[in-house]
């Protein structure tokens, strides 16, 4: 019997996570996946947003002021890079300078205190390799940018060193309410028939939250899924920050950004479909990508284009985030779309607060506070690099050429949880270069076999049917000799 049990391991489900384990609680953390940041955290923009596109009043705005201004003590908390770089929303015209002006008055209204529209001359000396054109932007300085995933792993360590229970591949197929004389719980079903008891549960399925939501018989909202593409290019960057046009109804619009790693990324497209499950990559996203983006920036670089990907973003009927109790012991954290990376800490505060309040959790008389990141050799002076070797000769066998990842980070991935070939890459950028594993992979396979005691045959890119190895193309019993 667990005190509380999250479902869903993106960074609003972790996030929560990292509070609830401050207290002297049992925690068990549900995700349908074999790792986290596997949904929309894994393929998210990377923006701290500023605050001024939520409407004023939204439970949206709200979260994303509060949640901004956290980030500062979490990363350094947690070890996780980001930069306040600020950002930039563009006008070409007098229409669009119009709109800047309510975005500006929003953000105001929101409680964004820096926040001004400044002229061109300022837009081409904070970015000049921008589109000629542009009379004014909106400029922000307190937005940033972060690493998503390495965030979502961050708060997955600091609240399983502080006691809760990860359940990875438990995807949630029944919730069975229990009211006897004795106690009131849910039972939780896998679809493996796996079963959780708790007294309460948290909701954070991000597209599936309505229908996790209506197990308990909560149908207030429904949430469609709006498919997002992306196309990342090698580094360097050709721009310092993120770099909006004006919004549309569907949404912040197609940006250039850069990334804390170093790279740039052109998206999102915005789509909305009806399969949940549907992450494919479309010409037609690709071109619409393309189109917008060159408004911004002309002379894309595309013979450094690295990849393309696409996310999902859970898109609330209610139009707003849905948080807080909705039946007895059950709460949500739902519909969190954009700027749910930017409000999840916040969210976090606010609903473990609630929680822990109206229960009496007491926090436990200690618990882990700081968390620290993989060593990342590649930044490391020359002198650091000396002494890493010296202490662990893994560190001299690098793996991945592109990103300067050795065999000595691989292997700490490995330790903290990484099983498949993508759970070392969000923890190490192994594979994230130009030639997207196609050197690294395999002896990546030999250290995850050697160390996980499986055969390599049996790991997978991402879980499930995802295998790299299909065994012997001669065959099992082939005479090498023949």
């Amino acid at each position: 019997m667990y005190d509380v049990a999250i479902i869903g391991a993106g960074v609003i489900g972790c996030s929560i996570a990292k509070e609830l384990a401050e207290y002297d609680i049992k925690l068990a953390v549900l995700e349908a996946n074999i790792d986290v940041a596997m949904a929309a955290t894994g393929a998210n923009s990377g923006i701290l947003h500023a605050g001024h596109d939520c409407e004023t009043g939204t439970l949206m705005a709200r979260f994303n002021i509060l949640g901004n201004e956290m980030f500062d003590d979490i990363c350094q908390d947690l070890d996780v890079p980001y930069k306040r770089c600020g950002s930039l929303v563009l006008a070409f015209s007098q229409e669009e300078i119009n709109k800047l002006e309510i975005l500006k008055t929003r953000g105001l209204n929101n409680g964004l205190k820096e926040i001004k529209i400044i002229k061109s001359d300022k837009v081409y000396k904070l970015e000049p390799k921008i589109n000629p054109g542009v009379i004014a932007a909106l400029w922000t300085p307190t937005a940033g940018i972060i690493n998503p995933y390495e965030l979502n792993v961050a708060l997955m360590e600091i609240s399983k060193a502080n006691g809760a229970e990860y359940f990875f591949e438990f995807n949630v197929e029944d919730i069975k309410t229990i009211n006897n004389q004795e106690d009131n719980y849910f039972e939780i079903y896998s679809s493996k028939g796996d079963k959780i008891k708790a007294k309460i549960v948290i909701n954070c399925a991000g597209v599936y939250a309505d229908k996790i939501a209506s197990m308990v018989g909560d149908n207030s909202f429904t949430i469609s899924a709006r498919r997002g593409e992306y196309i990342i290019f090698d580094r360097p960057s050709p721009v310092n920050r993120p770099i909006f046009q004006v919004p549309t109804k569907m949404g912040k619009g197609v940006l250039v950004s850069p990334t804390v790693d170093g790279n740039f990324f052109i998206g999102p497209s915005a789509q909305d479909i009806s399969d949940k499950s549907d992450k494919s990559v479309t010409l037609e996203g690709m071109e619409a990508i393309r189109t917008a983006a060159e408004k911004t920036l002309k002379d894309l670089p595309y013979n450094r284009q690295i990849s393309t990907f696409s996310g999902l973003r859970a898109i609330p009927s209610v139009q707003d985030f849905v948080i807080g109790e909705s039946m007895p012991n059950f709460f949500n954290a739902a519909g969190i779309c954009s700027p749910g990376l930017t409000s999840a800490p916040a969210i976090a505060s606010y609903l473990s607060g609630e929680i822990c309040s109206k229960y009496d959790f007491k926090k436990k008389q200690s618990f882990v506070t700081k968390r620290r990141r993989i060593i990342n050799f590649k930044d490391a002076s020359n002198q650091e690099k000396i002494e890493l070797i010296k202490k662990d000769i893994r560190y001299s066998n690098v793996i991945c050429r592109c990103e300067v990842i050795t065999e000595a980070e691989i292997v700490e991935a490995i330790k903290r949880g990484a099983t498949t070939i993508d759970g070392v890459k969000r923890r190490t950028r192994a594979t994230m270069g130009r030639c997207q594993g196609s050197f690294c992979t395999p002896k990546i396979l030999e250290i995850m076999s050697r160390e996980l005691g499986v055969k390599m045959e049996k790991i997978t890119k991402f879980g499930g049917n995802s295998y790299i190895i299909a065994g012997n193309i001669r065959g099992e019993n082939h005479d090498k000799k023949g």
